[in-house]
């Protein structure tokens, strides 16, 4: 329930975001309509949303116990690796 909450709330703030920055997309090759405004983007944010979401629950969670997840700080290297390599790809790809 947390999760879509908070990934609802993140929506409605990239809205927010993008009509206040209001910087166009790039000009591309393609001539596919995504929407109006490019940044923040929408990739982005939501991977950033969700390492800092199963960092902040991990660390909640604790160690040990039925719950724990096995390999926690590989999971969550990946998680940051993914986040960082979606937001490069966002600006340079």
């Amino acid at each position: 329930v947390f999760t879509f909450v908070g990934q609802m709330g993140n929506v409605v703030f990239n809205l927010v975001l993008k009509h206040l920055f209001k910087q166009p997309r790039p000009v591309r090759d393609h001539l596919i309509y995504f929407g109006r405004y490019g940044m923040p983007s929408n990739h982005a944010q939501f991977v950033f949303f969700t390492a800092v979401f199963t960092t902040l629950a991990a660390g909640h969670r604790g160690s040990g116990g039925a719950s724990a997840i096995p390999f926690k700080p590989l999971v969550l290297l990946f998680l940051w690796a993914l986040a960082l390599l979606t937001s490069f790809s966002r600006v340079y790809l």
